[in-house]
């Protein structure tokens, strides 16, 4: 049953796509920059109580699940483009330009599917904040600032290499 919704391939493959371009090397600040920072951002949000109200929290879950939505739609045109590079790839020689990005839109659908994971994902702790219990709200805080801060750093992300890529498409 696990093996069906294992997650395990979709966390790979979008750390894979945070490396230093010309070397192909995991890049530290990119690591830093989407995981170190966020906890950071977790942690300073917990430790001076930064409030949240029941309308807020309810709005974000909203936020999430939309986005989570237009991330699915998304991916659907990135895999029109990917069907298009195909096509002028199997058309043409293949050139280093068309290479690269082909390379681009499997990093991209794998940034978009695990924005997706992170979205859903943030709504389990975001739930949690309705929560009276002192370790359960604690713990839900920093999960979701976490996930929140995280999903934005990696939709901008997203949004720069979409970007990109149709416009030099």
């Amino acid at each position: 049953m696990f093996s069906k919704i294992g997650f395990a391939k979709i966390i790979a493959g979008h750390i894979k796509t945070l490396k230093n371009f010309r070397t192909q090397k995991t890049s530290f600040w990119d690591i830093l920059g989407f995981y170190v920072l966020p906890c950071a951002i977790s942690y300073l949000m917990v430790k001076f109580d930064f409030k949240i109200n029941d309308s807020v929290i309810s709005a974000f879950i909203a936020a999430m699940s939309i986005f989570a939505g237009f991330l699915f739609n998304l991916l659907a045109i990135v895999y029109g483009f990917m069907d298009k590079i195909k096509a002028n790839t199997n058309q043409q020689a293949e050139d280093k330009f068309s290479a690269l990005k082909k390379i681009y839109v499997d990093e991209i659908h794998s940034n978009i599917t695990y924005n997706i994971l992170i979205s859903v994902l943030s709504i389990i702790p975001l739930i949690g904040l309705f929560s009276s219990d002192f370790v359960i709200l604690l713990l839900s805080k920093y999960a979701a600032f976490f996930f929140v801060s995280h999903f934005l750093l990696t939709l901008l992300m997203i949004l720069k290499r979409v970007y990109i890529l149709l416009n030099k498409g």
